[in-house]
């Protein structure tokens, strides 16, 4: 079974029909990530916020797919926990 990970997340937010049913919270950070799409440090945590507090709307888009408990495969694939902040400069003060 297909796993749902961070870039499935991506695919799902630029789908207007799934970003109308998040959680209206979620509206401010979702407009700033489809100002600046290409921004991993600024959008990374959008998606993991989605993937841990969004499952019933994210089994809803992707039916037959299983949330990844991503958590538990970063620590599977390092013990280190790096954070790649990969904005652009004028970005970074903010980061």
């Amino acid at each position: 079974m297909k796993k749902i990970g961070l870039m499935d997340v991506k695919t799902a937010l630029s789908d207007s029909r799934f970003r109308d049913v998040l959680p209206i919270e979620y509206q401010d950070e979702i407009v700033e990530y489809l100002e600046n799409p290409g921004c991993a440090g600024c959008s990374v945590p959008l998606f993991r916020k989605i993937i841990k507090h969004c499952k019933k709307h994210l089994r809803e888009y992707f039916p037959t797919a299983e949330i990844t408990n991503e958590v538990e495969e970063i620590q599977k694939l390092s013990e280190n926990h790096w954070l790649v902040i990969n904005c652009h400069v004028d970005e970074l003060e903010k980061n």
